[in-house]
Order: structure tokens, then sequence, then C-alpha cells
């Protein structure tokens, strides 16, 4: 897992990062490689967005990991905080747990949808879902969905109908 640390500067001034650290022993920072000047990496040109950082994650250890990355400039510091999940060999459906928030009125309905994370290393197909405990207000629109290995799909569409007929 690695992905790129990006700054934008709204002002009309060069902005320049001074320094990019982290905390938290799992974190790890690499140069950009596909920067051509590395003289100029830490500069953001006005009204532009720059990646300056790629943050490197990397755990076989199933669990929650949490940490920050300090980024100080000529402006600011800012602290941006990390959080890494690590899954077992598993299919997961994310988020846990599904907010319709309150309706008022039976012709008020919200749709929510399900992601399911396949971290298994061969296909899954999933066939069902359902609402624990059963809710009559609620319905669910789902199609059997084949998930690659190591893939997410945003699949579910679950709905709350508030009033059912």
């Amino acid at each position: 897992y690695s992905p790129p640390i990006e700054i934008y500067n709204p002002s009309n001034e060069p902005l320049h990062v001074r320094e990019v650290y982290t905390r938290g022993g799992f974190l790890h920072l690499d140069l950009p490689s596909d920067q051509d000047d590395r003289s100029r990496l830490w500069e953001i040109p006005p009204r532009t967005k720059k990646k300056i950082m790629n943050l490197v994650f990397m755990s076989k250890v199933p669990g929650k990991y949490q940490g920050y990355v300090n980024i100080k400039t000529d402006e600011e510091e800012m602290i941006i905080q990390v959080e890494v999940l690590v899954v077992k060999d598993e299919v997961h459906a994310f988020p846990e747990e599904l907010d319709f928030a309150t309706l008022v009125s039976s012709s008020q309905t919200r749709t929510k949808t399900l992601s399911v994370l396949n971290s298994r290393n061969v296909s899954v197909t999933v066939t069902a879902l359902s609402v624990y405990p059963k809710d009559p207000l609620i319905s669910i629109n789902f199609s059997p969905k084949n998930i690659p290995p190591n893939t997410k799909a945003r699949r579910g569409g679950i709905s709350n109908l508030f009033w059912k007929k």
C-alpha cells in the first residue's frame, strides 16, 4: 500500500515544504520517482497540486494501524492522521453498519451502498445479502456478484423504504 501525499497551494505565491516525517513505526516515506527536477521537488507553484511524497505501509499482520504524517511548510504545519486496516484472508463488507437516519414521511427513502472486499487469493461469488435483525421496512436490491481476488466491489444498493404497502 503506497498512496501519494499531495498538497494543493491555494495562494498566489509558491509554497515550500520544509520537512515531512511520520509518527508510527509502521509508516515509511519515499520520494516520488516520477519527479525530474529534485531541486524543486518540495516547491509547489501557485494554485497547483503536487505530489511531494509517497506514504508506504506494509504488513501481513491483521489489525488496525494508526499513525501520523507531519508536514511543515513555510506557511504552516499540517498533521495528517493515517489509519490502515489490515484484514485476514477473508471477505469483508464495508461499512460494517449502515445508518439510514430518521425518516419522517412515508414518501422518504434513503439508499446506502455496501462495498465488499475480497482479500482472498481466489474469486468469491456473493450470492445473497440479508438484514439482521429482519426489518420489513428495509429492502435489498442485489444481484449475485463475482469478486476477483484482492479487489473491492461497490455493490449492494441497500434502500430503506420506511413505509411499505
